[in-house]
């Protein structure tokens, strides 16, 4: 019996170290935890930078239209350097222009900004998608003729800043589908029958102007002049007569009392055209547009660096004003 107790007592120690060692010998597997990979996206993160302005929306308290679910926005910005007082919308080509979106609320003083709310989803009387718009603006100035800027894809703009130059009313804004700087600065010139080379040459005609009126003068103060010398002055002296400057055919840089030809356009507002076409001559192009508040036609008459505003009156054209 005391055998059999000590035989099993070895077996159970036998057993324990069995155990032991098979725990110690034994290599335990253990799976890593896998490190999350982090993807950065290089063209994500620039389409990013790129579609962010830098324009905060939430501090521009001036809002033009109504603000809905579904609406779409655009910032306008007033760079015309004149106070903004209306605002109109068209679909381009139409003649009809929209209720004037400010109503007295606000004026848009020259730098400053406004949101404009629009129905992206708008549709024409003829149920055809809205793609472009024309806008107009008018002045706390009365004697500014309202400014036109036409054929603009709103849904492709986030800020549009209207400007002026030289009389031609354009926008300039980054394109939210090609990421670069539009201008129509120069399609207004082409509208207008303004181009660059016209500019250039006009500026070399009166610089021409100047050198030979100097020669002319100089010809003048020279007591040994000759026969041609001293008719070519009395020339020069009855091209400054009254009838000249009636007749439309007198020069600026000649003119007594130092008037430019805008300063001439500005003595006919309140005149027929007629008036101001004897004074100023034709101009480059004509441009007539319907008044939203009276239904009179409006007329712009665009010439070099200025453009004239006629309104129909008791069936006559009156010239309005100079800008």
């Amino acid at each position: 019996m005391k055998k059999r107790y000590v035989l099993l007592a070895g077996m159970c120690i036998i057993g324990m170290l069995a155990v032991g060692c098979g725990s110690k010998g034994t290599t335990a597997e253990v799976t890593p935890t896998p490190t999350p990979t982090i993807e950065v996206s290089g063209k994500g993160n620039v389409v990013e930078m790129e579609q962010s302005t830098g324009i905060d929306k939430t501090k521009i308290t001036k809002v033009m239209g109504t603000k809905t679910a579904t609406s779409a926005e655009v910032v306008i910005t007033n760079n015309t350097g004149l106070e903004i007082s209306c605002f109109y919308t068209r679909p381009s080509g139409e003649e009809d222009w929209s209720d004037d979106y400010i109503q007295d609320k606000f004026t848009l003083l020259a730098g400053e900004q406004a949101l404009f709310y629009y129905d992206p989803a708008a549709k024409d009387e003829n149920g055809v998608s809205i793609t472009k718009y024309d806008l107009k603006v008018s002045y706390t100035d009365e004697e500014e003729s309202d400014c036109l800027f036409r054929n603009l894809t709103l849904s492709d703009i986030e800020e549009l800043k209207l400007k002026m130059e030289d009389g031609i009313p354009f926008v300039t804004y980054t394109s939210l589908s090609t990421k670069q700087e539009v201008s129509t600065l120069e399609d207004a010139k082409a509208r207008m029958g303004r181009t660059d080379e016209e500019d250039e040459d006009s500026s070399e005609d009166e610089d021409s102007s100047e050198d030979e009126l100097s020669e002319e003068d100089s010809s003048d103060s020279d007591t040994d002049t000759t026969e041609e010398n001293n008719s070519s002055s009395d020339s020069q002296d009855s091209s400054d007569t009254d009838d000249s400057f009636d007749s439309g055919e007198s020069d600026p840089a000649t003119d007594d009392s130092g008037s430019d030809m805008r300063t001439v356009a500005e003595g006919t507002i309140g005149q027929t055209v007629d008036a101001l076409n004897s004074a100023c001559g034709g101009a480059n192009s004509v441009e007539y547009d319907t008044d939203a508040e009276s239904g009179s036609q409006i007329g712009y008459y665009y010439y070099d660096g200025f453009t004239v505003s006629t309104i129909e009156q008791d069936g006559q054209e009156v010239v309005t004003g100079v800008w």
